[in-house]
């Protein structure tokens, strides 16, 4: 076992729901719109930080540092409110099925925030995901490359400026 890999046991979470259960949670942008106001005020509440999240349509995934008490209570109010939110403008309850998993190492943990920040463009989001609107990569790369690429689809760009970007061998 690497000691140096390992993080402090119960500190960090990998918190998501499950697209195959619940169908579309956010079908326009005043929805997910709502969500992150909601991931804003439920982490501030309940003394979370949120590393990395992306929201799609089906499903949502965040990375967070916080205690499990707090993650639990972050849990329960976030799915509440969204529920009660969703119940209203649709006139029907959602199914949500929210999941937290801890984070053991720094690697799982640097993998996660990555997975967290591809989700868009692995679902088929056609742009890069600097440019996703309801995740964090705006947060993340704001420096020059986002300026020179700017609107420019990810299969415009060469194979290996692609794989520079996303660290990775695959196209």
């Amino acid at each position: 076992m690497n000691y140096d890999n390992e993080l402090p046991k119960n500190k960090y979470f990998h918190i998501y729901s499950d697209g195959n259960v619940s169908g579309t949670i956010f079908k326009d942008d005043e929805d997910f719109i709502f969500a992150k106001n909601l991931l804003a005020i439920c982490s501030f509440i309940n003394h979370i930080i949120l590393l990395s999240f992306a929201l799609m349509d089906t499903h949502f995934h965040l990375v967070a540092e916080c205690d499990p008490l707090n993650c639990d209570k972050f849990i329960t109010q976030f799915k509440q409110r969204l529920i009660n939110y969703l119940s209203v403008k649709y006139h029907e309850a959602p199914c949500i099925t929210i999941q937290p998993d801890p984070l053991n190492t720094r690697d799982e943990l640097l993998g996660k925030i990555i997975y967290a920040y591809k989700n868009p463009t692995s679902s088929g989001y056609r742009a890069l995901p600097e440019y996703y609107p309801w995740g964090v990569g705006q947060l993340y790369f704001a420096g020059d490359h986002v300026k020179t690429l700017k609107g420019s689809l990810i299969g415009t760009l060469s194979i290996s400026k692609q794989r520079s970007m996303f660290h990775t061998m695959d196209k």
